[in-house]
């Protein structure tokens, strides 16, 4: 027998704009990441590593259009 369980968020409308800030970061950086590991395949038939991209993540923190990653 398998059990479920249903949770239901009822979030403050503070915390809704929080969520929707965190996943809208996590949407521009996997499309960055994606656009990256694309582009480098047309270029050079290679493929990025995933450590190869999240070790551009402290960097895309510190550049000053993205910053606000780091929020």
């Amino acid at each position: 027998m398998l059990k479920a369980y249903k949770y239901r968020l009822k979030p403050s409308q503070e915390q809704i704009t929080l969520i929707n800030k965190h996943l809208g970061s996590c949407r521009w950086l996997y499309n960055y990441a994606l656009n990256k590991k694309i582009t480098a395949y047309q270029k050079t038939q290679t493929n990025i590593s995933r450590f190869a991209l999240q070790a551009e993540l402290p960097l895309l923190k510190k550049n000053s259009d993205t910053e606000w990653l780091s929020e």
